[in-house]
């Protein structure tokens, strides 16, 4: 009865803290969205720091260039795609036009397919912002969905800020959770994830503005229909596996084919060209392919899309990248013998911070305070006593594997 009662308090606590999670989902994506940020920053923060800039000079100059740089790319764009839209539009109009006067009058397919159709009149009052309309709430929605997904980039954004500048901090508050023993393997697979998360962002990001780079300059060379539109789409499809290539394809055949089929195929296949070559040449420069799981990718953009909207769609990719590097971590348990032996290394590596500081606080006129000789004191005693124990742990387990009985207590080499 205590067992049953064991697990079923166990399965009771999950349970409620699924449910507070999905009451909370919205402060949980924002949590989510700012460690995104903070990990795609922190490598070039840091850089900067290396190279002698203050932390918070290094935080301020980071973010205030990326924030220029989107911007200045946006403003830059925006007078072309919304001249090729306000053309695309009026160009579909006359189509639609063109089409009810000629249908009618055509093959059977044709007059199927135009009752079908609303007329020119209905369909310019269908799609009018007059309320009650469903493809005007539709693209009201839209638009209002993706001004609050703004609004929660810039407060994840502005959290990413201080994840950045207190990383200590945030990790022993979450660390303190934990059991002892777990806490060094849990900053451990922590800091590799979020690594790889950030090495993962930083290489779709510039693959995503490669690719609309290169198709904008290739369909300007083609004279292709709305070529900064295009590039756009492209741009961002890409960061959908799989499915952001086939819609650029066939966005750019169908763009193609509206001068000429030789047009569209040609368009077609640049922009395989282009995608194919972005994959196998810039990716493998810059993030490493076995990390990358495109199957659970397009799953999580379906569930997370489903449930979340367009915010769920944006950190799907990342998710999906962070949960295969952290179960990655999980599969390959490290042995003693090597968590030992890394452990050495970095405390042999204190010990040479500590004679380098030992040998500053020598060259002093007047010599360090009692209160720095107390904690060099305290410090020697703790990397020595470390040292101890990481010197003996692995002896005692060879000798315990030999001879299947407790060893006794020694040192390495003695």
């Amino acid at each position: 009865m205590r067992k049953l009662a064991r697990n079923v308090a166990i399965i009771l606590l999950t349970l409620s803290v699924l449910w507070l999670l999905w009451e909370f989902r919205g402060a949980l994506v924002l949590f989510l969205l700012s460690l995104w940020f903070t990990a795609t920053v922190r490598p070039l923060v840091q850089r900067l720091i290396n190279n002698g800039l203050p932390r918070v000079i290094a935080i301020m100059m980071i973010y205030f260039v990326g924030l220029a740089t989107a911007a200045g790319l946006f403003i830059t764009i925006s007078p072309s795609w919304l001249s090729e839209l306000e053309t695309l539009s009026d160009r579909f109009v006359n189509q639609y036009t063109a089409i009810w006067q000629s249908w009618p009058e055509g093959s059977p397919l044709e007059k199927a397919m135009i009752a079908w159709l609303p007329e020119p009149n209905e369909l310019f009052s269908v799609v009018s912002l007059d309320t009650g309309n469903p493809i005007a709430s539709g693209v009201l929605g839209f638009f209002t969905g993706s001004f609050a997904v703004i609004g929660q980039l810039f407060i994840a954004l502005i959290l990413s800020i201080y994840w950045t500048a207190d990383r200590v901090r945030f990790e022993r508050l979450w660390l303190s959770l934990l059991p002892a023993e777990a806490r060094v393997r849990a900053r451990t697979i922590y800091r590799d994830v979020e690594d790889g998360v950030g090495a993962y962002t930083r290489s779709e990001l510039a693959q995503s503005l490669a690719v609309g780079f290169l198709l904008w300059i290739g369909f300007l060379l083609m004279g292709l229909p709305y070529p900064t539109l295009l590039a756009m789409v492209g741009a961002v499809a890409w960061l959908i596996p799989w499915v952001g290539i086939v819609v650029t394809l066939a966005l750019a055949f169908t763009a193609g084919l509206s001068v000429s089929l030789l047009l569209g195929l040609l368009a077609a296949v640049f922009s395989l060209a282009v995608m194919v070559a972005t994959r196998l040449v810039l990716e493998p420069m810059l993030f490493r392919r076995e990390y990358r799981s495109s199957l659970l990718t397009i799953l999580l953009i379906i569930a997370l899309g489903g449930t979340l909207g367009l915010i769920g769609i944006v950190i799907a990719p990342p998710l999906a990248a962070a949960i295969q590097m952290a179960g990655r971590h999980m599969m390959l348990q490290p042995s003693a013998a090597a968590l030992s032996q890394e452990s050495l290394e970095k405390i042999l590596q204190l010990e040479q911070h500590q004679q380098r500081l030992r040998e500053y606080l020598e060259e002093m006129e007047e010599g360090p305070s009692p209160q720095i000789e107390n904690i060099l004191e305290r410090l020697n005693h703790l990397v020595a006593r470390a040292k101890e124990v990481l010197e003996v742990q692995p002896d005692m387990e060879d000798a315990g594997s030999r001879e299947g009985t407790p060893p006794a207590p020694g040192r390495l080499g003695t």
